[in-house]
């Protein structure tokens, strides 16, 4: 590998990055409409009915590029580790063959959300209903995906994966894995709802400042809390490791790495002083809002770039049986019975 990163590393970083922040809102959205309509309704707020419409249609947005570069994302990860990336996608093949299935299905129950909430009647109670069940199709997606990442990054889970490929749900991987999902997708539908706020304060949407403050707030709460836990996970699984993650990034002997490995640590306290001060009514919340959503991209950024670029994949377990269940799994030699 190059000492500095060269064009393709830069733009599988990218690709991934915007792939995961395109799944955690997809996640995000329909539980954050559900939200708002109901409560919108209950109390009687015009501005969280608003705020679900607009999410309403922005929700298009991220299906089609959680569909497109998460497709391109596999593509370029495959190319540059196709060892893993491959073996594991044939292991998994029955597990992955769910998630184009499960995306359409994640784009009909939101299509009809909308179309029931304008209706009268019964229509905001059935939307509501297509609107949860868009989000459980959308945490199977995420699923899917912190599968496919924990198989192909530990290659001791694939004599287990050949045998029965459902075996990556109950590997404590995944579970890290769709934990930090969960956790992403909550800081970005916090985000979403922040965005959103901050439109009532141009004068030529017509919105109430005081109820997009709110809707301000309400964003940055969520988004705090679930920063806070993630950083918490995050020290818990390097602990876990052993330090392992950050002594190779430490001696990687490439300062282009060491300054992104600093540059998360440093936006992470950075993301949690903003969110702090928003819910203190300290500085321009509008701004701070913008700069909470370009410092999140940032860190999400220059983590992929960390796992990417920094040899990712780690052989545990004996090599024997390693590459016995990848080579059976693609017809190469015969696999342990």
């Amino acid at each position: 590998m190059s000492y500095y990163p060269g064009p393709d590393d830069w733009l599988l970083s990218l690709s991934v990055t915007i792939g995961v922040l395109s799944l955690c809102a997809l996640v995000a959205v329909p539980w954050l409409t559900a939200h708002l309509k109901f409560w919108g309704k209950r109390e009687g707020r015009k501005s969280d009915l608003t705020a679900a419409g607009l999410l309403g249609r922005w929700g298009k947005f991220p299906l089609a590029a959680a569909f497109f570069f998460g497709a391109l994302s596999f593509h370029l990860a495959s190319v540059r580790y196709p060892s893993e990336m491959l073996a594991a996608a044939i292991l998994l093949a029955p597990v992955i063959a769910a998630a184009p299935l499960l995306l359409a299905a994640w784009g009909g129950l939101f299509l009809f959300s909308g179309n029931s909430s304008s209706k009268a009647g019964g229509g905001v109670s059935s939307g509501l209903a297509a609107d949860v069940a868009a989000g459980i199709a959308a945490l199977a997606v995420a699923a899917v995906s912190a599968g496919l990442f924990a198989a192909a990054t530990d290659k001791s889970l694939w004599p287990q994966i050949r045998q029965n490929p459902f075996f990556i749900f109950e590997s404590y991987p995944f579970f890290y894995g769709i934990a930090f999902a969960v956790l992403g997708s909550i800081i970005t539908g916090g985000i979403l709802v922040m965005l959103i706020g901050r439109q009532s304060f141009h004068w030529e949407s017509g919105g109430s400042v005081p109820q997009g403050a709110r809707l301000i707030r309400m964003g940055a709460f969520p988004a705090l809390l679930a920063t806070i836990l993630l950083a918490l996970l995050a020290a818990i699984w390097g602990l876990m490791e052993g330090l392992a993650p950050i002594r190779a990034v430490i001696f990687s002997g490439r300062p282009f790495l060491l300054f992104m490995g600093v540059f998360v640590v440093a936006g992470v306290v950075g993301l949690i002083e903003l969110l702090v001060s928003i819910l203190k009514w300290k500085g321009n919340a509008p701004r701070a809002s913008v700069a909470v959503a370009a410092l999140l991209i940032s860190i999400v950024f220059c983590l992929v770039s960390i796992l990417i670029w920094n040899a990712p994949v780690r052989a545990r377990g004996q090599d024997a049986a390693i590459f016995k269940a990848p080579a059976a799994a693609m017809g190469m030699m015969p696999g342990p019975k």
